[in-house]
């Protein structure tokens, strides 16, 4: 069972450069050993490689990688995960289930298909995929919505069935596009870190590794789960979000700590911003049923989310605020040891987002540097 910790700063403090010295020096002292993995988005991957081989040129155990990257590494010890189309492949067959479908939809018809229209209804796919959503509940959550679309007033009812429409449309093609995919043998590649999960477990290359996760402001359901697996087969994985430690204090300021019976806290660093381990006997003394609607990102309302913080108005990203809060919950729910870490301890202004810019260190700044003071120096009168 690995160990997760959660490193907090904010943008430009330096943590991505805390990454790269720390996989320096692990290089330098053992160059031969278990695998280290930086994870990254898929636009930060070339800067992230830069900032690395900065600091060493070349490394049999070091790399970066996206989560997708990371995820196909592990199919060629794995089970076939079934053939996928590309983005051509996705249109046609889309299009002749849009075909066979055309006399059951409402708001969706269309008498000519264009590209831009397939691929609209594709990326709704895609982010069903990615958020884990069933069916069966998509399909009676719009039988719940359809129930109280009357009780509206006359211009809401009809942009409420108009939307409702529009989405019993997308359900009934999402429903047909995946038994066209099971039906001719091919698997969706939106849900290839959900079909990889099983695996990363016994998964030689993540046993001892050591996973770095940086630059991610936001997760889905998806990548969510796979990192989580993905820390439970390595031996430490550590989460670096850009947020101020500051969001975390005063009291209830989390939803981790809200969602405790009580509202004890469980996470996050204590008034000091220094670092703090999870105390985990009291949380799995509970009832796992406290944390089940609380288990993923986004299960409380911005405002009430917010309201736990102690300065609402300083939360600038509240998308990495609820990161951290399904983070945690995730992390104490799969019995991993937690721990969270209040500053980045790297160069200030190195990221992977651009060149690192220098700051002068508090030290040079304390000495005090004697000023000159200008002697006068005479001027010749001129004499009449």
């Amino acid at each position: 069972m690995g160990a997760v910790e959660i490193r907090l700063g904010r943008a430009g403090s330096g943590k991505s450069t805390r990454i790269a010295e720390e996989i320096e020096r692990e290089l330098m002292a053992r160059p031969i050993g278990s695998r280290i993995f930086w994870l990254v988005p898929s636009e930060n991957t070339y800067a992230a490689e830069r900032l690395l081989m900065k600091k060493i040129p070349s490394s049999l155990r070091a790399e970066v990688l996206n989560l997708r990257r990371l995820a196909q590494r592990a199919v060629p010890t794995a089970a076939p995960l079934g053939k996928t189309l590309n983005a051509s492949g996705r249109r046609l067959l889309l299009a002749a289930v849009y075909q066979q479908t055309l006399p059951r939809l409402q708001v969706l018809r269309r008498d000519r298909l264009t590209i831009s229209f397939l691929d609209s209804i594709l990326d709704a796919f895609t982010e069903l995929s990615e958020n884990l959503v069933p069916i069966g509940q998509l399909e009676g959550a719009l039988e719940s919505a359809a129930t109280r679309i009357e009780d509206l007033p006359g211009g809401s009812a009809r942009a409420g069935r108009s939307l409702l429409g529009k989405l019993a449309d997308l359900s009934y093609l999402y429903i047909k596009w995946k038994q066209a995919l099971e039906e001719r043998g091919f698997a969706d590649s939106g849900e290839l870190l959900n079909r990889v999960q099983p695996y990363l477990l016994n998964w030689q290359e993540l046993q001892g590794a050591t996973v770095y996760v940086d630059g991610f402001a936001d997760l889905t359901r998806q990548e969510l789960n796979f990192l989580l697996d993905v820390a439970e087969a390595a031996d430490q994985t550590i989460v670096s979000l850009s947020m101020d430690s500051a969001w975390l204090k005063g009291a209830g300021a989390t939803v981790a700590r809200a969602a405790v019976a009580g509202g004890q806290p469980v996470a996050g660093p204590n008034a000091g911003g220094q670092s703090v381990a999870v105390a985990q006997a009291d949380l799995f003394a509970r009832p796992a049923a406290q944390f089940g609607a609380l288990s993923t990102a986004g299960a409380l309302g911005l405002q009430e989310r917010l309201a736990r913080v102690s300065a609402p108005g300083s939360v600038y990203a509240p998308q990495t605020l609820a990161l951290y809060d399904a983070l945690s919950l995730a992390c104490l729910q799969r019995g991993l040891a937690l721990t969270t870490v209040s500053g980045s301890g790297g160069t200030p202004g190195a990221t992977t987002g651009g060149a690192p810019s220098p700051s002068p260190s508090p030290s040079a700044a304390a000495v005090p540097v004697p000023v000159p003071v200008p002697v006068p120096v005479p001027v010749p009168v001129p004499v009449p």
